[in-house]
């Protein structure tokens, strides 16, 4: 059977986070992976709830979410959290952390830390955000040079491009003024290479002639 640390990495629940804005306050959720132990811990910045589960509990858990496997469990539990849907809720010393929606979600109640765990807790999610903004800096940072790289790497084959274009857009332009063909006067407009024959107009008589003879 799977340990706890494997359920849990094979479900990638290990380390997530998520800030949650409540009607309580706004709070920071994350989760943990240590030993033999899952945990889902909230914090204010001062405060810290905490739920901790083994096998036994993740047992337990699971069947009361009526989910037959924990690949099933696990990515319901990601879904949710990375979606944003969480809900925190209460005061004092047990608030209760909801994930989902309607009928798929998952309930679990957290209990304050002691002030050792809250150090530790604390001091453990404090150093793996920094860790994880150095890691984003770093990867903007590679990202920003390899642009750079790139633009400077193609500056000449970019330009040619351009002026090939500009070339064959001078080129069109000319094909067709050199189309247009002046019409020659007494040429027709449909068919140019031939003259327009004028309507006959019919035969003339002088009425004067008939007159005088």
């Amino acid at each position: 059977m799977s340990s706890v640390a494997d359920l849990v990495q094979d479900g990638r629940c290990a380390q997530l986070q998520q800030v949650v804005d409540c009607p309580t306050g706004r709070f920071v959720c994350f989760t943990r992976s240590a030993g033999a132990a899952w945990s889902l811990s909230v914090t204010d910045g001062v405060d810290v709830w905490t739920w901790q589960a083994g096998q036994a509990e993740l047992d337990a858990h699971r069947d009361v979410a009526e989910l037959s496997s924990f690949e099933a469990y696990f990515s319901r539990f990601r879904t949710a959290f990375l979606a944003g849907e969480v809900s925190i809720s209460g005061t004092g010393h047990r608030l209760q952390c909801t994930l989902g929606k309607g009928s798929s979600t998952l309930t679990y109640n957290l209990y304050e830390a002691t002030a050792s765990e809250r150090r530790e807790e604390l001091k453990h999610v404090l150093f793996r955000l920094a860790d994880k903004v150095v890691e984003l800096d770093q990867k903007l940072a590679d990202s920003s040079a390899w642009l750079d790289a790139l633009r400077q790497a193609r500056p000449e084959r970019t330009a040619a491009k351009g002026g090939a274009g500009f070339d064959l857009d001078m080129q069109r332009t000319r094909g067709r003024a050199a189309a247009k063909v002046k019409r020659k006067e007494g040429y027709s407009i449909l068919n140019p290479d031939s003259k327009r024959v004028k309507a006959p107009r019919g035969v003339c008589f002088d009425d004067d002639d008939d007159d005088s003879s």
